[in-house]
């Protein structure tokens, strides 16, 4: 029998190993979780994990398929429902991918609020170096998205291969809020 050892393919830059993470269990009153609690090195060269967040509770319902469709690509756990957590526990990502010589990179799925509040969220945590976020746009306050060149609104069937082709790619271009 001849095992081969999976080199994550094209994104691997992206992907955050399942052996780089280390989690325990928390048990509240009502349910047990996993929680990351630190995230540990790897050899991939130039690596920017993304975070994806989107909030399947509001506006459309297309955070749902934009979720789903990273999640095909990406480690799960680097893809963030805010209908089940807030940005802060999100973007505590950022902070543990550093440390492990990742440089982040955040991208929000929905419109003006949401990208709005996981910003926000940014600036309270203080996270130094701020990390670059990309947009999907969803719901219909897109202007945010409209002017950094991502879009207005993403089409019903989310590419997201595409977008991964797109994240790698793209420029970072300061904002001023």
């Amino acid at each position: 029998m001849c095992f081969q050892i999976c080199d994550l393919g094209r994104f691997r830059k992206l992907i955050v190993p399942a052996n780089c993470l280390e989690v325990e269990l928390r048990r509240s009153r009502i349910r047990r979780r996993l929680y990351l609690s630190s995230v540990n090195p790897t050899a991939i060269t130039d690596w920017s994990p993304l975070i994806v967040i989107a909030n399947r509770l509001s506006g459309s319902s297309d955070a749902e398929s934009v979720l789903s469709a990273f999640r095909r690509f990406l480690n799960p756990a680097q893809v963030v429902d805010l209908a089940e957590c807030s940005p802060d526990v999100a973007l505590k990502w950022c902070g543990l991918l550093r440390s492990a010589g990742a440089a982040p990179i955040v991208v929000v799925a929905g419109g003006d609020g949401t990208i709005g509040w996981v910003l926000t969220e940014m600036y309270n945590m203080k996270l130094e170096p701020l990390a670059p976020v990309a947009v999907i746009p969803l719901g219909t306050g897109n202007d945010l998205s409209r002017v950094l060149g991502w879009g207005s609104e993403a089409c019903a069937q989310v590419d997201a291969e595409a977008i991964l082709r797109q994240v790698l790619k793209a420029d970072t271009v300061d904002l001023d809020r």
